[in-house]
């Protein structure tokens, strides 16, 4: 079984202590010289300028060990011994650390267009079990804390809701408890959910260095030739969302033709006028200035992850 933290991921939210200011690029920075531009014909692994700042996949594997240890052990003190894995966010911190890739497989638009694609669902009950019976939702409670929103009015301050096995059950649960332990002595160890803060600082810089790369000239071209490409088979769209976020698309729980027509024709466009190519030189360039502009603060996210990894080796030995 895996869980997902209670708090999701937002980019916009849980900022580390002493980040100021939008996050984005300094306006008096000038304009940024984006390098050469390559021609790669599939998912490159260039190592992008955050890599710097965050863990690599044998530190994450040992976190994810780490954490994965703790939460069992907070489970067996309420006497759940189902044994569980721990949410990683490995997958989105190698997304921060290198290379450019395209949002499906050309077979992936071909079945579901711009619909998300079937995953094993993370956070499902052991074999055998029912995903809503009280064993599972018992574990669900004291992973993640009871619901921090005020009781109703007239409500019992505790109760059922908020104990298991006669055990009082406090805000956060096991996971809140797990990130306090593996967060101590890191610069967002104040932080509600010290994980997550470090990781919505790296998104929204991010985000905020990919806002300003789509202003570029090379950028714009080549999204101008994209929507060239679209509009002769047949699809008026202006930018890469618009094509993947039209409404037409929510209206059924599964692609249609047309849908899969575009997204299938979405992915041939951006081969033809190198979205892979421009998009990585665009980005490496925006992330730089990103990366001088908010040095202290991507300094505070590494030392953030570096008091994890070695908190995660203590839990290691002591397990």
């Amino acid at each position: 079984m895996r869980y997902r933290r209670a708090s999701l991921v937002a980019a916009a939210l849980g900022l580390l202590a002493g980040c100021t200011g939008s996050g984005g690029p300094d306006p008096a920075a000038g304009a940024v010289a984006v390098g050469p531009v390559a021609t790669p014909s599939g998912p490159t692994a260039t190592e992008m300028p955050f890599a710097a700042f965050v863990p690599g996949d044998r530190e994450l594997a040992a976190v994810q060990r780490a954490e994965s240890a703790l939460l069992n052990a907070c489970l067996a003190e309420y006497g759940l011994t189902a044994r569980i894995t721990a949410h990683s966010d490995a997958a989105l911190l190698a997304d921060l650390r290198r290379g450019t890739t395209l949002p499906r497989t050309l077979a992936e638009a071909a079945a579901h267009g711009f619909h998300n694609v079937p995953r094993p669902a993370d956070g499902a009950a052991p074999a055998g079990r029912a995903a809503d019976g009280p064993e599972q939702r018992d574990r669900l409670l004291v992973l993640n804390g009871p619901d921090p929103r005020p009781a109703p009015s007239g409500a019992p301050a505790a109760g059922p809701d908020r104990e298991v096995n006669g055990r009082a059950v406090p805000r956060g649960g096991c996971a809140g408890r797990t990130e306090r332990t593996l967060a101590k002595g890191s610069p967002a160890e104040r932080a509600e959910h010290p994980g997550n803060s470090a990781l919505n600082t790296l998104l929204r810089l991010r985000s905020a260095a990919w806002a300003e790369g789509a202003k570029d000239p090379a950028y714009v071209a080549m999204t101008g030739a994209w929507s060239a490409c679209m509009r002769e088979a047949g699809f008026s769209y202006a930018s890469f969302d618009a094509a993947a976020e039209d409404p037409a698309w929510t209206r059924t729980a599964k692609a249609g033709a047309r849908e899969r027509a575009a997204a299938t024709t979405d992915l041939r466009c951006r081969t033809r006028v190198n979205y892979l190519g421009v998009s990585e030189a665009v980005h490496l360039a925006y992330e730089k200035r990103a990366v001088r502009d908010h040095g202290a603060t991507l300094t505070s996210v590494k030392a953030h992850y570096d008091a994890v990894a070695r908190n995660a080796s203590k839990v290691s030995k002591d397990s």
